[in-house]
């Protein structure tokens, strides 16, 4: 059986444990409205015959061989993953070598215990949200400490995105289903509207999600249980939303126990449906969990202008997460040691259904 994707686990681990409100209670019983992209006609899946061209693979980083990487994020000038074995940040340059390390487990300046979502800036800054200690860390393009912020917000952290300004957006998994912009001391200074209108509806366990954005004008939401992605309206770029072909439905979740305290579990086993996102210029880019022998080998294609799907590439082997930026793909492959592996996108070549 495969296993669950790490930022599933680790939600769930929380959400076990759970204080749940009287509307979480009610919306467990499966009879949500599903989302019209989950309803439409699935388009069929094109794949760019031979898309992704390698370029390097590491398996390593100096003298240790890498954990359980959940995270890769990148940009034109480096490629960042994140160790949950070591607690480290391990950067490298785009041609695949090691420039620095950053880390280790602990609650000290600088440690981490149980990171949820890691993120670029537009000015290379790497931010790490750590649930356990409630704080974000930042550190500079070089690997230095540069600025901790602790969040007094109650509920699950789960994904957090910079912004302008030296604002962020963070997602928090709550009763109250707040997506916040916070400032640099850890202040709500807006509330924005989550993209999905059911959003507070769902069930806590099934509200995992993922938040990207392209450095510039666009931001959305993925789901991990869902195949169900959306992007709020900003500016003069329009709302969307959509999902992948694998057209993955909202997976039933179980509730026992009562009083102030419940549990929730899936009712079946729920690999990612979304297991990672990647947004680059008017591009979208999706690690789908998928529904056969591709699972978690699949990226799908969208634009961010219309939402429109673009084609898919196909991965080697099974990947956990996935960066594209300046034309080229980083991935954390699964077969069997993890690896980050490097491929040049060929937007050219014409896809070919599948």
């Amino acid at each position: 059986m495969r296993s669950l994707p790490l930022t599933l686990l680790l939600a769930s681990a929380d959400l076990l444990i759970a204080a749940c409100s009287g509307a979480d209670r009610a919306a467990t019983s499966g009879t949500l409205a599903s989302h019209p992209a989950l309803d439409a006609p699935a388009p069929s899946r094109r794949f760019r015959p031979g898309g992704l061209i390698p370029l390097w693979q590491r398996r390593e980083a100096g003298d240790s061989t890498f954990g359980v990487v959940p995270f890769v994020r990148a940009d034109a000038q480096g490629v960042y993953v994140w160790d949950h074995t070591l607690r480290e940040v391990i950067a490298f340059d785009t041609a695949g070598a090691l420039r620095w390390r950053a880390g280790r487990a602990g609650s000290a300046p600088g440690e981490f215990r149980r990171v949820v979502d890691m993120q670029l800036d537009r000015t290379g800054r790497v931010h790490l949200l750590d649930n356990e200690t409630r704080r974000v860390t930042r550190l500079t393009r070089d690997g230095r400490l540069e600025a901790i912020t602790t969040l007094p917000v109650a509920g699950l952290l789960s994904a957090w995105l910079p912004l302008e300004g030296d604002r962020a957006l963070l997602l928090v998994n709550a009763s109250d289903s707040a997506l916040r912009v916070v400032d640099t001391a850890g202040r709500t200074v807006a509330v924005e509207p989550h993209p999905d209108p059911q959003y507070a509806s769902r069930p806590l366990l099934g509200r995992q999600g993922v938040l990207a954005g392209n450095g510039r004008d666009r931001w959305l939401f993925a789901y991990s249980t869902a195949s169900l992605w959306l992007a709020p309206a900003t500016g003069t770029a329009p709302a969307l939303d959509g999902s992948t072909p694998d057209r993955v439905p909202f997976p039933q979740v179980e509730v026992s126990g009562g009083g102030t305290r419940q549990v929730q579990r899936f009712a079946t086993f729920a690999p990612c449906a979304i297991c990672d996102v990647s947004a680059d210029g008017d591009d979208l880019y999706l690690l789908s969990g998928s529904t056969d022998s591709t699972v978690k080998r699949v990226v799908d294609r969208y634009s961010l202008r219309d939402g429109s799907y673009q084609g898919s590439y196909l991965l080697p082997t099974e990947a956990r997460s996935i960066a594209v930026t300046s034309g080229r793909l980083y991935a954390i492959l699964e077969d069997p040691v993890p690896a980050l592996a490097a491929f040049r996108l060929d937007a050219g070549t014409a896809p070919q259904r599948r």
